[in-house]
This record gives structure tokens, sequence and C-alpha cells, in this order.
């Protein structure tokens, strides 16, 4: 009888064959791997009152400017300047980037540079058209998109 193991790796069974089973007690069966994919990345159903969109996630330091403003500050201005629904800025407590340095939020830190999130919601339509100039403004932050459901009320 297979079993499997953590890797992938089966024990047991006569060749070397390897498939993967899902055992209980004595029966086992074999995992449908094209049965997960389809049900891990099948499109999600709407949920009622909600609108598909997309949410748009910027992330930059604290330090980083635009001219004399905060580089956060300037993207929820122009954001908001180009009919975006709206902007929430947050910031973390710890967090490393690209350059591998920790941000580490500290009582007596005379110059502070934590990470900061800017999360936007909105129709792709309104998002897409702004992505060359949001990665001008951010500069060396990161910016992701994902899919999202949301209903404004």
């Amino acid at each position: 009888m297979r079993r499997a193991l953590p890797g992938g790796r089966a024990r047991g069974g006569s060749g070397g064959k390897r498939e993967t089973r899902a055992c209980t007690s004595e029966k086992c069966a074999p995992i449908d791997h094209f049965a997960i994919l389809l049900w891990r990345y099948a499109p999600t159903q709407t949920l009622e009152g909600f609108r598909d969109g997309k949410l748009l996630r910027i992330f930059v330091d604290e330090a980083d400017r635009r001219g004399l403003q905060p580089a956060y500050t300037a993207i929820v201005e122009f954001l908001r300047a180009r009919g975006v629904a709206g902007a929430t800025v947050f910031r973390g407590i710890e967090g490393f980037g690209g350059h591998r340095e920790v941000h580490v939020a500290k009582v007596f830190s005379w110059l502070p540079n934590l990470p900061i999130l800017i999360e936007v919601v909105d129709d792709w339509s309104v998002l897409e058209p702004l992505m060359d100039e949001l990665e001008s403004l951010v500069g060396e932050g990161l910016l992701t998109v994902e899919a999202a459901q949301y209903r404004r009320v």
C-alpha cells in the first residue's frame, strides 16, 4: 500500500513509480490535481449587490518624498484629482523591501522610516490609465493589483 509523504514522495508499493494518493485508514484514492487547480483558480461568483473591481496596493517608505511633501501624500492627492473612488494610507510597524533594510518602529527614533501601504479599490477602467503616472510617483516602491469585489455603502 502506498502512502503519500511530504514533498510528493511515496513509500511502499512496488516498482519505483511515484504517485500521490489521499489515504484514510486502509482506503487510498488518487488525488485529482486538475480538479484542485480548477477549484483554486476558477472565477468566483460576484456576491449580490457587489461589483467586480481591482484592489491596488502601493508600498512606499515613510521617508520617500516627491518635492516638499511625502510620497504617500502626493500619491493620495494624485488619485483624488483623477477621480478615484478613495484611497487609505496605512503605516506599518515593521518591514523591509528591495534594499533588504529592515524598518522598525522604535520609541526614541529620531528619523523613522516606516513602511507605508496605500490601498485603493475601484474599477479597473478607472485605475488602468493611471498606472504609468503612478509608477513614476512611486519610484522604488511596489505596486500590486488583485481582484476585489466591493460595494459602496
